[in-house]
C-alpha cells in the first residue's frame, strides 16, 4: 500500500503513480485501488533520466551529474483491473511507444491511462510532443486514453484519437469527462506490423537512391 498525500476511498475507483521499492529495487509503478491494492510497474525507462546505461564499467562517468541511483525496469507490461474496468497504465515516457500500448491491448485493456511529471521539459516543445503522442496512442489501439501530468497536458482523449476535454498547461487543476468504455477492446494482430512496414519501405527506398547515384551515365552519340 503506497502513502499518499491525500486520502481515497473504495467507493472510487482510483490509479495513481509513484514508486515502489521491492528488497533493494526501485520501480516507477501505477497502483490501482478499488478496496484492494494493486501495481504495476514501469517497463521502458529514460536513460540518463531514470537510469545511467554501462554505469558500472564506463569510469569516467562519475563525472557527470548523473542521477545517483539507478529504477528498475519491469519485465512485463502488467494492465490493471479497477473497479470494473481492465486499464492499461502507460507511465510517462512510454506514452511514446505505440509497442507498449499493444502490449496492454494484448492484456485486455479497456482504456489507456498516461501517468507523467512533465515539469522538468517545460520551456520545451517536449509537452506538445507528449500530447500529441497520447492521440495516436488512442487512434491506434481504438481505445480511450486519459493523461494526467504535473504542469504538462492532462486530457481525456477518446478511441477516435478526439480530445474530449483538457485543462490548460501548467498548473494543477480537476478534469471532468464523460468516456465511452468499450466491453473488449479492437484487435488488429496486423497492426503491430505497421511501422516494421515502413522501416523497410525507408530502408530500402534510401538504399536505391544512394546506388542509383552510382549508376554510369550512358554512352551518347
Amino acid at each position: 500500500e503506497p502513502i499518499l498525500p491525500f486520502e481515497i476511498e473504495p467507493k472510487y475507483p482510483t490509479i495513481v503513480g509513484g514508486q515502489r521499492v521491492e528488497g533493494n529495487r526501485r520501480y516507477q509503478s501505477a497502483f490501482g485501488f478499488d478496496g484492494t491494492w494493486q501495481h504495476a510497474d514501469k517497463a521502458r525507462l529514460v536513460a540518463f533520466g531514470e537510469y545511467v546505461p554501462g554505469r558500472d564499467w564506463i569510469p569516467f562517468l562519475d563525472k557527470f551529474n548523473l542521477p545517483g541511483g539507478d529504477m528498475s525496469a519491469a519485465k512485463e507490461t502488467r494492465a490493471l483491473t479497477v473497479g470494473d474496468i481492465r486499464v492499461g497504465p502507460m507511465i510517462c515516457f512510454e506514452g511514446l511507444f505505440w509497442d507498449i500500448a499493444q502490449r496492454q491491448v494484448d492484456n485486455g485493456a479497456q482504456l489507456l491511462a498516461v501517468m507523467a511529471v512533465d515539469d522538468w521539459y517545460m520551456g520545451t516543445g517536449t509537452p506538445d510532443q507528449l500530447r500529441a503522442a497520447s492521440i495516436w496512442r488512442a487512434v491506434e489501439t481504438d481505445l480511450p486514453v486519459l493523461r494526467s501530468a504535473a504542469t504538462g497536458y492532462t486530457m481525456a482523449i477518446d478511441q477516435r484519437g478526439r480530445v474530449v476535454s483538457e485543462v490548460p498547461i501548467g498548473g494543477p487543476q480537476a478534469l471532468v469527462a464523460n468516456l465511452r468504455i468499450p466491453e473488449t477492446p479492437t484487435s488488429m494482430p496486423s497492426r503491430r506490423l505497421v511501422p516494421w512496414f515502413f522501416a523497410i519501405f525507408l530502408f530500402g527506398y534510401t538504399g536505391w537512391c544512394t546506388f542509383s547515384r552510382f549508376k554510369p551515365a550512358s554512352a551518347k552519340p
